[in-house]
C-alpha cells in the first residue's frame, strides 16, 4: 500500500540538488534571490542553506497546521506557502544553527524549477527514480486529493487554533492536497520503495563522493540536541544508520539504513497525531531488536554500535505517543 511519506521528501529533493550541482547547472553557495528574485526577504540565503535547514526561515507546516488540519482538501499555491514562512520571524541568521523550515525546501523547489525549466515530477524521476527503479513513488499534483493506488486511511488529532492535539477529536484526512508539502512533505510511496531509497541514499548510489560527504556534512546542531543525532543537507544521522523521518497530515514515517551491515528500517504510521518523531523512535527501537539478534544460517548478525538500548527506546516511544491509548490502531 501507498502512503503519504511526508517530510522523507525533503531528502529526494536535496538528492536532485546535488546532482544539479555535480552537473554544474547550480552551486550551494548560490543566492536563492538569482533565481526568485520576486521573493523578498532572501538576502544571503544560498540553495545549501535551505537543504541544511540553516536558512533562517519560519517553518509553514507548524504555523499553517491548524489551518490545513480545518481544510485539508485547499490547494495551496506555491506563493501562499512560501509567504506564511518568510513573513514570519526569522528564527535565526542565514548559515546559523539546525531549524526545521519546509517553507525553505519549498523554496528549494521554486528556485530549481527556474534553474532547470522542468518540473518536479520530471526531475525527481530523471535524477532518482528511474535510476533506482522506485516504480511506486510520485509526486502528486496538488489537485491530486486521493494518495494513487491502494493505501490506507490516514488520520490525525484535531488542532485547537495554536496548534495543539485535541485527542478526543481525531480526523480523517486522506483527502488532502499535496501542495501543503510540495517538494519538501508531498511525495507518497510504499514500504518496498523506501527500503531502496534509504539503501541508496546512505550509500550514497546517486552521487559522487564529494556530493556524499557534502550531503552527509553535520550542520551546527540546535540547543539540546543529542550528539549522535545529526542533521546533513536533508538527511538525518541516527548513530550509524543514515536516513529521514517524515511527517504530514495522516501519516508519519521513518526510513534509515546501515551502509556497513546494509541493516534498513522502514515503518509508517496511518497516524500522524505524535508526529514525525514517533516514528523514528520506534525504527530505532527495531535497529534495536535487530542489533541484538544472533546470526540466522549464513546470514551474519549486523554489528551495530547504537547509542541506545531498546529499554531506552521504548521509554521514549511511550514520552512521544501523543494521546496515547486514545489514538485509533
Amino acid at each position: 500500500m501507498r502512503f503519504r511519506i511526508g517530510t522523507n521528501t525533503t531528502a529526494l529533493t536535496c538528492t536532485v540538488l546535488l546532482r544539479l550541482v555535480e552537473e554544474g547547472q547550480v552551486r550551494l553557495e548560490d543566492p536563492v534571490s538569482d533565481y526568485v528574485p520576486r521573493v523578498v526577504g532572501l538576502d544571503k540565503i544560498t540553495l545549501g542553506q535551505l537543504c541544511r535547514n540553516t536558512s533562517g526561515l519560519a517553518d509553514h507546516a507548524s504555523l499553517m497546521a491548524p489551518q490545513i488540519m480545518a481544510n485539508p482538501s485547499r490547494k495551496w499555491s506555491t506563493r501562499e506557502v512560501i509567504a506564511s514562512g518568510t513573513g514570519a520571524p526569522r528564527v535565526a541568521l542565514p548559515g546559523g544553527t539546525w531549524s526545521a523550515s519546509d517553507t525553505g525546501v519549498v523554496l528549494l523547489g521554486l528556485a530549481l524549477q527556474q534553474a532547470t525549466r522542468r518540473d518536479w515530477p520530471w526531475l525527481y524521476r530523471h535524477y532518482v527514480f528511474e535510476p533506482l527503479g522506485m516504480t511506486n513513488t510520485s509526486l502528486p499534483s496538488p489537485g491530486e486529493l486521493a494518495i494513487p493506488g491502494p493505501s490506507p486511511r490516514g488520520y490525525a488529532a484535531a488542532l485547537d487554533p495554536v496548534g495543539r492535539a485535541r485527542c478526543g477529536s481525531v480526523l480523517d484526512v486522506t483527502q488532502l492536497s499535496p501542495s501543503v508539502g510540495g517538494v519538501a512533505a508531498g511525495a507518497v510511496s510504499n514500504l518496498d520503495d523506501l527500503k531502496i531509497w534509504a539503501q541508496a541514499l546512505a550509500a550514497g548510489t546517486l552521487l559522487s563522493k564529494t556530493s556524499t560527504d557534502a550531503q552527509w556534512a553535520p550542520v551546527l546542531p540546535g540547543a539540546g540536541a543529542l550528539s549522535w543525532h545529526q542533521h546533513g543537507l536533508g538527511v538525518e544521522r541516527f548513530g550509524p544508520l543514515l536516513g529521514q523521518s517524515g511527517e504530514i497530515p495522516g501519516f508519519i514515517s521513518a526510513a534509515m539504513a546501515d551502509p556497513v551491515s546494509g541493516l534498513t528500517v522502514v515503518v509508517a504510521f496511518n497516524n500522524s497525531t505524535s508526529g514525525r518523531g514517533f516514528a523514528e523512535a520506534v525504527a530505532r527501537r527495531l535497529a534495536a531488536v535487530a542489533g541484538a539478534a544472533p546470526a540466522s544460517g549464513e546470514v551474519p548478525a549486523p554489528q551495530l554500535n547504537l547509542p541506545w538500548t531498546e529499554n531506552q527506546i521504548a521509554s521514549e516511544i511511550r514520552a512521544v505517543a501523543v494521546c496515547g491509548s486514545q489514538q485509533p490502531d
